[in-house]
């Protein structure tokens, strides 16, 4: 409106919009180009131009990225020319990308024979190929000299070798076919004489002996040949072909038997001429031990026992050697494991031994055998209590009746165990429990627990006096008074291991 424009836009006039005056510029229907201007009219210049942009050469020649404009100028390309490119390679290609094609590719080659083997050259890889291979194969060669076990000539068809030299006057080396070159009259052009067993003819397919006839006229001779599984191959015209032992026809007497035939269980037959076919179920590992019983397993039904296996104490011949539960004596005790011996390392200790008291060993290997020792009486008769006991335990020995004996003032509980169900000591402290029979008198009243359960807790504490405790266990029928009581007289002497 004032006649000065940066722009490409026709000069605005003034024009009332919302109650206020302003210039506005005429709008231009031009494309905005990224030249600096605004073309488009809209008050930005270059405003949201951007470009598609290609680059590379080579295998990367395709690359693609994008580019903006900035001030009238593109910039900010984002195509990366190395993109892709990879080590080169012989092809005729740019691999690398770096606009030449198969550049320093030279690799080194050997040649030669005889004295000349190990001759080394390079050769280079030119459009797409290896070209121009420098290695001489005759560098090196010197004069044949025969017999000395060297190629002299780096020539492989001068003769050098014994191989080279007639040596039984036929006419033939070995290298001419000679499969004796000790006996002139084998030799490639001699006639196959049958049953001498030798290969006059230098020929394998030329019969000679009974192996290669098929005398029960099955198709197959004892010389066939086996393929890749093992099964023998029918020869054509029944020729051998090689002497691949009993591979072929395993018995040439029986038209029955023939490689590929049915195998029949249990005819103890090898029917198609493959011992790896099974013939029986003692061929088979039933317990999947790795053993089948021809193989040695005593007992197919448990996998356990085979063959080299541990034995254990079990009454079964796990190792199967014929032998049952075989375990040294190792401590001369006349004990072993399986004879029940928990230390067959120490003749001290075995079934039957002397159980040894508070020793911490298990002496006679039997777990129920008591090694714990409770015995002793005690009496406590408080004035304020108006209550007197006496208790009397022994458990290493037989259980008399009346073994222990509780008096509460004006009630007296008698019980008689009938079991001793555990025992344990440790440090002065026994714990009896078991299970019998207890009477309460009451004022002249007694009643009766039958098959009660008890428990009786004494610790021996020396000259500081002795505490007792016993509780018997069915319901309201009897509980000590104020737990642990201590003795005013006797002793308890608690003593195991």
């Amino acid at each position: 409106c004032d006649g000065v424009d940066t722009d490409v836009c026709i000069e605005g006039t003034y024009r009332c919009i919302n109650g206020v005056q302003g210039c506005t510029d005429t709008t231009s229907n031009n494309m905005e180009t990224c030249d600096g201007l605004d073309n488009d009219c809209d008050g930005s210049a270059d405003e949201n131009l951007s470009r598609t942009t290609m680059c590379g050469v080579g295998q990367c020649s395709n690359n693609t990225g994008t580019e903006t404009c900035t001030g009238g100028s593109w910039t900010n390309n984002t195509c990366n020319p190395s993109g892709g490119a990879t080590t080169e390679v012989c092809d005729n290609m740019d691999n690398d990308c770096d606009g030449i094609t198969d550049e320093g590719l030279v690799n080194v080659t050997r040649c030669g024979v005889g004295a000349c083997f190990g001759n080394t050259g390079s050769i280079a890889c030119i459009a797409g190929s290896w070209v121009n291979n420098t290695c001489d194969p005759l560098a090196g060669t010197t004069t044949e000299i025969t017999g000395n076990g060297v190629d002299d000539d780096c020539n492989l068809l001068t003769y050098d070798t014994p191989v080279s030299i007639d040596g039984d006057g036929d006419a033939y080396t070995k290298l001419q076919g000679d499969c004796d070159d000790t006996n002139m009259a084998a030799h490639p052009n001699a006639t196959e004489t049958p049953g001498n067993f030798i290969d006059d003819d230098c020929n394998l397919l030329t019969n000679d002996s009974p192996v290669n006839t098929d005398d029960d006229g099955d198709g197959y001779i004892e010389n066939s040949v086996v393929d890749s599984a093992n099964n023998a191959i029918q020869l054509s015209g029944l020729a051998a072909i090689q002497d691949t032992g009993s591979e072929g026809d395993c018995d040439d007497t029986n038209s029955a038997v023939q490689p590929g035939a049915t195998e029949i269980l249990l005819n103890g037959i090898d029917d198609d001429c493959n011992p790896l076919t099974l013939d029986s179920p003692a061929d088979t590992d039933d317990d999947g031990d790795g053993y089948s019983e021809n193989e040695g397993d005593c007992d197919d039904t448990k996998a356990s026992a085979y063959p080299g296996a541990p034995e254990i104490c079990n009454g079964m011949d796990d190792n199967c050697n014929g032998n049952t539960d075989e375990h040294a004596d190792s401590d001369g005790d006349t004990w072993t494991i399986c004879d029940g011996d928990c230390n067959d390392g120490n003749p001290l200790i075995h079934p039957g031994a002397s159980e040894t008291v508070n020793d911490g060993i298990d002496n006679d290997c039997n777990e129920a055998t008591p090694v714990t020792t409770v015995f002793g009486v005690g009496r406590n008769t408080p004035s304020s209590l108006q209550w007197k006991a006496t208790m009397s335990v022994n458990v290493n020995g037989s259980v008399p009746a009346g073994v222990v004996k509780y008096y509460y003032s004006r009630q007296r509980v008698n019980f008689t165990s009938t079991s001793i169900i555990s025992v344990t000591a440790s440090g002065g402290s026994a714990t009896i429990s078991g299970t019998g029979n207890a009477a309460k008198t009451v004022r002249n009243t007694t009643s009766y627990c039958i098959g009660c359960s008890f428990s009786v807790t004494i610790n021996d504490f020396g000259i500081s006096g002795d505490l007792m405790y016993i509780v018997i266990d069915n319901g309201n029928f009897y509980a000590a008074p104020g737990g642990l009581k201590k003795l005013d007289s006797g002793n308890f002497t608690v003593v195991g291991q």
